[in-house]
């Protein structure tokens, strides 16, 4: 067997520096890697909770994530399409079949309390059907902000679903 940590690597170093600032004092932090995993410590009860936009596929803002002592990282397969035929083809593969993974979920922002449990979920949600992936929001008390694409190409249009 192989395990390969790629599609999660970022999310364990973003929880591993966040364990280190915590060790040395730290409460109050925001640790952004590449904008796709993010962590934050804090901020404190009496401060607002941190806001962070999820841009579509124009890299126009679609919908707002409220974020305190927690992790979201956003997944998507829109920024690495290419066309098959009248299909998008995105660049993440279903493990099950070794397929590229097929369904109207272009990005997926999920919220956990680990930026590597994000990063797993977020990308088990495009792969799954999404009545599969919020099954399994459900089942781990996660949330998350899923961008559905209607149509393909030029045409394609963005829809927002929050889950749960």
């Amino acid at each position: 067997m192989k395990l390969d940590l790629d599609g999660i690597d970022k999310g364990i170093a973003v929880d591993r520096l966040g364990e280190l600032l915590r060790t040395r004092g730290v409460r109050d932090a925001w640790i952004d890697a590449g904008g796709s995993s993010i962590a934050s410590l804090g901020p404190a009860g009496g401060s607002p909770p941190r806001r962070i936009a999820i841009a579509d596929d124009r890299s126009e803002e679609a919908a707002i994530v409220e974020l305190r002592d927690g992790a979201l990282s956003t997944s998507g397969n829109w920024m690495r399409m290419a066309m098959s035929g009248a299909t998008d083809i995105g660049h993440i593969f279903d493990p099950r079949t070794g397929e590229p993974a097929l369904n109207d979920i272009v990005s997926a922002t999920v919220v956990a309390p680990s930026c590597a449990d994000s990063d797993a979920i977020a990308k088990a949600c495009l792969i799954l059907p999404r009545v599969e992936a919020a099954e399994v929001l459900a089942a781990g008390g996660w949330s998350a902000v899923l961008l559905l694409g209607k149509g393909s190409g030029a045409d394609r249009t963005i829809e927002v679903a929050r889950l749960p």
